[in-house]
């Protein structure tokens, strides 16, 4: 299935080419585990200004996990998440019941 994922910059940060825009999908039903990340979508040279930039997910989502989606803009194209990337600070659920999300990235501090 498809996972829609939209991305927005929080009001404030400025307009930006990502070297790479990364969304996950995560497992998040093991409370006392970490997340496990179970699909990932990418945009290279994203530009992320006044409008939403939308990426699908390509995932099988199982019905008896729990599923949310997270979002980084890798400005460097380190590979993580450094001061001065733009990332989500909250995370959406997605289900296959519910297979959009609107994600918010601000600026990633030290």
């Amino acid at each position: 299935m498809r996972v829609r994922v939209e991305v927005v910059l929080a009001p404030g940060v400025a307009s930006v080419v990502a070297a790479e825009l990364r969304v996950d999908v995560l497992d998040v039903t093991e409370h006392d585990a970490p997340a496990r990340r179970v699909s990932r979508a990418t945009l290279a040279e994203a530009a992320l200004g006044n409008e939403p930039v939308t990426l699908d997910v390509e995932v099988a989502l199982d019905p008896s996990r729990d599923h949310v989606v997270r979002a980084v803009a890798d400005l460097a194209g380190t590979g993580g998440t450094d001061p001065g990337d733009l990332t989500t600070t909250t995370r959406v659920a997605v289900s296959a019941d519910h297979p959009r999300a609107r994600l918010v990235l601000h600026r990633a501090t030290g």
